[in-house]
């Protein structure tokens, strides 16, 4: 659930203008300069944090069984960690 929200993020979209774009900050949509896209908002880091209790808590890897899919999916998320 956590990868298809980072990959397809719906708190970041076209603006209606079509000249540039929007992110979803405190509850409600806000022009972004193309400089500032990459700033992260409190719902990427939401996501981001799910991600990381899930892969480096011992308590959630115990809880959380990675099967290969799971594995395949949180792979997919490599190109957003190196750069």
């Amino acid at each position: 659930l956590l990868v298809p929200l980072v990959e397809e993020p719906p708190w970041t979209r076209r603006a209606e203008s079509g000249s540039g774009w929007q992110k979803y900050m405190d509850n409600g949509w806000k022009e972004v300069a193309h400089a500032d896209l990459l700033v992260v908002t409190k719902c990427e880091a939401q996501c981001w944090l799910a991600l990381f209790h899930l892969t480096c808590s011992h308590v959630c890897r115990e809880t959380y069984g990675f099967t290969a899919f799971r594995k395949e999916q949180l792979l997919r998320l490599r190109k957003y960690l190196t750069g």
